[in-house]
């Protein structure tokens, strides 16, 4: 919670590499299109954030070009 994202890919890549490979690997709070990109390649498989609903709710839309 509120810890810079370096330090949120290295521990999300600690906790993945324990966790059984055959089982689903989920991440709360991490909402943004870089962040998941990244969680994804670290091997998380689903996530849960309020973050892109709320942004959604209030007429904001992410695209390639920001």
């Amino acid at each position: 919670m509120g810890e810079p994202h370096e330090q949120m890919y290295e521990m999300t890549d600690l906790v993945c590499g324990i966790l059984p490979k055959e089982k689903p690997r989920y991440l709360m709070g991490v909402g943004t299109p870089e962040n998941i990109l990244e969680c994804i390649t670290l091997g998380v498989d689903m996530f849960d954030c309020v973050m892109p609903t709320r942004n959604a709710r209030n007429g904001m839309l992410f695209t390639r070009e920001g």
